[in-house]
């Protein structure tokens, strides 16, 4: 189990140091507030804080132990008829995998686009009166922020996937001054904090109407998009937008490519490259850039959200560049709207078992659960306090090899948050590319193997 700690004002200043994700739940509470840090995201600035009050910081916060976990949300949320209960999956009423049949909209969005169909369907049907979304950000230096759409094709703009920290304290805030039907796209540890407020403050629970959340495998820092960027020749302060899944006609809806729009000169510019022609950084295994609380979070799934929607990582639908997505649905109210446009034609939906869902993203629930267990198990071996999971810490639930590959990936993680500054100092990528290079050749011979480096090395040189 977690290690104690002395206090919860102590609790407070570790989750601040180590385990804030940056979503500005807490914010409401008027006792924080957060700053983008050099690494590239939030962090959470403490203002008169004290024995008194740190509880209304702490009962939100979904890193803290003085929160309901997502089963125990889950349970006071979906207690309707029909309703299951998986493992990964949390609970669910129905699965689908599959996508909107309208091109124009699912070949800007992520997978088979239905998040986007799903916001606009809510706003022209009147379930809601806003949407609450990331899209581009109006203050520079950030790229992306939490938007509120009240019309469709502000919705539309915001279509896509965004690695890129966003926070939620302005939009809360709006919402709180603003009487209206919310929905809001969270990812998974954003939708927990959502349903934590809306537990202690009834005006967000009568406001919000609807969670949805993305599938998720770790959030990016703000320097990652720089990173990409500065391989294909665009400086970081040139970087005006990045379209991270950008999908590619008669290729693997895997293989994606990435759409910069730059500044260069006083000209707008706008350049598409193929994922597979960047040095380092695609592989989301290694964790380059990953928010380091990432690796303290069990919920691949947003199970507290009202829909959850992912990539159908599967061979049967991985081969349309368009994309599909899987589905966990969990209200009977987009269930119906689901069914109901899949029946007009609007969607193509395959209803599937668990399992299915399950498979499309085993990557994901590998690392949040069998991986959790030993990460945990490291912070324990140190005497350090971690959040408190639905999992315990063990270090015999995976093998050798496996525990090398996490400690490695942990190792990566770390070690690429400084590099990049000190490259951006030294204004010279290359020095990333050399200090970085001996690491993942190590991940890779101890994850394939030493003749499938030798292999790899040769082709690279062909």
């Amino acid at each position: 189990m977690a290690v104690r700690i002395q206090s919860d004002l102590d609790q407070l200043e570790l989750i601040k140091k180590n385990y804030c994700i940056g979503c500005g739940v807490c914010t409401t509470t008027k006792h924080t507030s957060l700053y983008l840090d050099e690494i590239g995201k939030y962090k959470l600035k403490l203002k008169n804080i004290d024995s008194t009050n740190v509880n209304e910081v702490l009962e939100i916060c979904p890193f803290s132990s003085k929160a309901n976990n997502e089963d125990k949300l889950g349970e006071l949320l979906f207690s309707t008829e029909n309703i299951r209960k998986n493992d990964n999956l949390g609970f669910y009423l129905s699965n689908y995998i599959g996508h909107i049949k309208e091109d124009s909209i699912r070949l800007k969005a992520s997978s088979g686009g239905i998040i986007t169909w799903l916001l606009k369907n809510l706003l022209n049907t009147g379930y809601i009166t806003h949407a609450v979304h990331v899209g581009n950000s109006k203050s520079r230096p950030l790229l992306f922020e939490y938007s509120i759409s009240e019309e469709e094709e502000a919705i539309l703009t915001g279509a896509s996937s965004r690695y890129y920290p966003v926070e939620l304290s302005k939009v809360l805030n709006y919402i709180k001054n603003n009487d209206g039907r919310y929905a809001i796209v969270a990812l998974p540890c954003f939708a927990k904090g959502i349903r934590l407020l809306q537990q202690r403050n009834s005006l967000y629970k009568e406001r919000i109407k609807y969670v949805i959340s993305p599938v998720c495998g770790h959030l990016k820092t703000a320097n990652y998009a720089r990173f990409l960027a500065w391989q294909k020749g665009i400086f970081p302060n040139e970087l005006n937008s990045i379209n991270f899944r950008k999908k590619i006609p008669d290729r693997l809806a895997s293989q994606y490519g990435t759409e910069f729009f730059s500044i260069k000169n006083n000209q707008n510019l706008v350049t598409t490259v193929n994922n597979s022609t960047y040095k380092m950084g695609t592989d989301w295994g290694h964790g380059m850039f990953k928010n380091p609380a990432c690796d303290f979070c069990d919920d691949t799934f947003g199970e507290v959200a009202d829909i959850s929607v992912g990539d159908a990582w599967l061979p049967q639908y991985i081969k349309d560049y368009k994309g599909n997505s899987v589905i966990v649905v969990r209200n009977p109210e987009i269930d119906e709207i689901l069914k109901a446009d899949t029946k007009n034609g609007e969607l193509y939906l395959d209803k599937v078992e668990p399992e299915m869902v399950e498979k499309s993203q085993a990557g994901g629930i590998r690392n949040k659960r069998g991986d959790l267990k030993y990460r945990l198990w490291l912070k324990e071996q140190k005497g350090n306090w971690y959040p408190p999971k639905r999992i315990g810490a063990f270090d015999n639930d995976i093998n050798d090899k496996r525990k090398k590959i996490v400690r490695l990936r942990i190792q990566i993680s770390q070690v690429s948050h400084q590099l990049f500054i000190e490259s951006l100092n030294k204004g010279n990528l290359k020095y990333f590319y050399k200090k970085m290079m001996p690491l993942l050749n190590h991940y890779f011979i101890t994850y394939y193997g030493p003749i499938k480096f030798i292999k790899h090395k040769l082709k690279q040189l062909l």
